[in-house]
């Protein structure tokens, strides 16, 4: 049917843009691409590895370890008091920033705080990411590498499998269209126009000959086939067209 032939369609566009690590992944992923789960979890182990890369461009290895809780209430009593950066737990707080970071430490206590709270930020993504180890590890077998998992890609290939979901089997399958179909793009564009046209050609029959097309058997997705006979029996018995039209709204007034 021409709904089945667009559905091709959105399949050979999809094909033609696979995202990196779609042929090595599919296999992996493409059971449990369909659950929700599994990319919001992906996407939260993104969003701690990119705050992770971000944080070590200032920070040793070691700061991501620290529990960053202690050194921000530290800080945090400098800021905005002249007296708090002289006294108490800010300074013993500065000295122990001063060894996390990999640079120069900032002089305001403003920028200070700032620093730590990166590292907070950073443990309440990692916490979040925490949640779903357990469920990644079941599903990603042997793609798991705990936190050298690639999550990104990961995530980007099982969303790609998600929007792929009812045009092929099963992973194997997906990868064997990735190796097979030449050019999906262009068998894809080639495909859509060919069903825009025969739509229109189909059109063009039904107004001509002012046919009802749900009487006739041909309405909604409508195999071409059936289209094929019947057009056919009304060119074997064009006399009769008249008389076939009627009967068969009669038939649907009956029904």
């Amino acid at each position: 049917t021409l709904d089945r032939a667009e559905a091709r369609v959105r399949m050979l566009r999809l094909l033609a843009r696979p995202p990196q690590g779609a042929a090595d992944h599919a296999a992996t992923l493409f059971a449990a691409a369909r659950d929700p789960r599994l990319v919001q979890a992906l996407q939260a182990g993104a969003e701690w590895a990119t705050a992770q890369e971000q944080v070590l461009t200032r920070f040793t290895p070691a700061a991501p370890d620290l529990d960053p809780a202690p050194l921000r209430a530290g800080l945090a009593r400098g800021v905005g008091s002249f007296l708090g950066r002289l006294f108490g737990p800010y300074r013993g707080a500065s000295a122990q920033l001063q060894t996390l970071l990999v640079g120069p430490m900032p002089s305001a206590a403003a920028d200070r705080l700032a620093l730590a709270d990166e590292l907070v930020a950073l443990r309440r993504l990692r916490r979040v990411l925490a949640d779903d180890e357990a469920y990644l590890a079941a599903t990603l077998g042997t793609d798991w590498r705990g936190e050298r998992t690639p999550f990104a890609r990961l995530a980007a290939v099982a969303s790609w499998l998600g929007e792929l979901d009812g045009c092929l089997p099963d992973g194997a399958a997906v990868v064997q269209a990735l190796t097979d179909i030449p050019d999906p793009a262009a068998q894809g564009d080639a495909l859509a126009a060919a069903v825009q046209d025969a739509r229109a050609a189909l059109a063009r029959v039904r107004d001509r000959l002012d046919l009802d097309a749900e009487a006739a058997g041909l309405a909604g997705d409508a195999p071409i086939a059936d289209w094929q006979a019947a057009l056919s029996g009304m060119s074997d018995a064009p006399a009769r067209y008249a008389e076939w039209a009627d009967l068969a709204r009669d038939a649907q007034v009956a029904g």
